[in-house]
């Protein structure tokens, strides 16, 4: 009897020791995009302001200078264009997009993630 107990209550304790979180460049938020641009663009700051779901615009520094981006999602992509605003003449654009899972079950934890970039001075 008591073994039945624990087989009916089972579903529910597997249910309540998993964690699952998956985080794709096409459903991440304002913030982790720009953590993510921030961290492929090498910058020093970078600030970014919704102006819908898939659109953003701003402003960053990094080793070649200051500039204003804008960035889109397209999908799976996040596109961006910037143009160097300061001494530093020129623009950048790219891509960027990635896929990030992270499992726990009964203090397991399993983690990927995976990032395609391309960056380019057109």
């Amino acid at each position: 009897m008591r073994a039945l107990r624990f087989l009916v209550l089972l579903p529910l304790l597997v249910s309540s020791g998993c964690v699952h979180v998956h985080e794709t460049s096409a459903t991440a938020g304002m913030d982790r995009i720009r953590n993510h641009l921030a961290a492929q663009l090498h910058c020093e700051a970078l600030e970014l302001k919704e102006n819908s779901r898939d659109s953003f615009s701003g402003a960053g520094k990094n080793q070649t200078g200051e500039f204003t981006i804008e960035v889109t999602r397209q999908g799976q992509k996040i596109v961006f264009h910037g143009i160097y605003t300061g001494q530093a003449q020129g623009t950048f654009s790219g891509s960027a997009s990635w896929n990030k899972s992270f499992n726990s079950a009964f203090g397991f934890h399993k983690s990927s993630e995976s990032t395609q970039v391309s960056l380019g001075t057109p």
